[in-house]
C-alpha cells in the first residue's frame, strides 16, 4: 500500500483546520493517521477479537466493553450516542501541567475542545 494522503474539511467555530487520512508504515506494519481529529466530529468504532470479548468506543473516549454478551458489559451497555456523551465518566482523561517558564504553568487537557 501506498503512503496515499486523503484530504477532508471541515470549518470549526474557532478556525479552518484540514483533516488528513494517511496510511504510514512502522517495522513493516501498516498504521493510518488521522491528522487534525479535534476538528472532526466523534466518530464509533466496534473494536473486534477472535474469542468472546468486545468493545465499542468514541473517537472522543467513551467506551463500553465486555464479554459475550451486554449482560456480561464491563460499562453500561448503551447505544453509541450515549457512550459518545458518556465520555467523561468512562473514557480515559490526560491532564498536562506543564512549566514553561518560572512563572508561567499551563494545564492542558488535550482530548477536551476548547480548553
Amino acid at each position: 500500500m501506498s503512503n496515499e494522503t486523503n484530504t477532508l474539511t471541515k470549518d470549526t467555530s474557532i478556525k479552518k483546520k484540514d483533516v488528513h487520512l494517511k496510511s504510514i508504515t512502522i517495522d513493516d506494519e501498516i498504521y493510518y493517521q488521522i491528522s487534525n481529529n479535534d476538528a472532526m466530529r466523534p466518530f464509533f468504532m466496534s473494536i473486534v477479537s477472535d474469542s468472546n470479548h468486545w468493545m465499542f468506543i468514541s473517537s472522543n473516549g467513551g467506551l463500553t466493553a465486555g464479554r459475550k454478551n451486554s449482560e456480561y458489559a464491563l460499562f453500561p451497555y448503551y447505544t453509541d450516542d450515549k457512550i459518545t456523551e458518556s465520555a467523561d465518566i468512562t473514557g480515559n482523561k490526560s491532564i498536562f501541567k506543564v512549566y514553561k517558564a518560572v512563572s508561567y504553568t499551563h494545564l492542558t487537557l488535550p482530548t477536551t475542545p476548547y480548553v
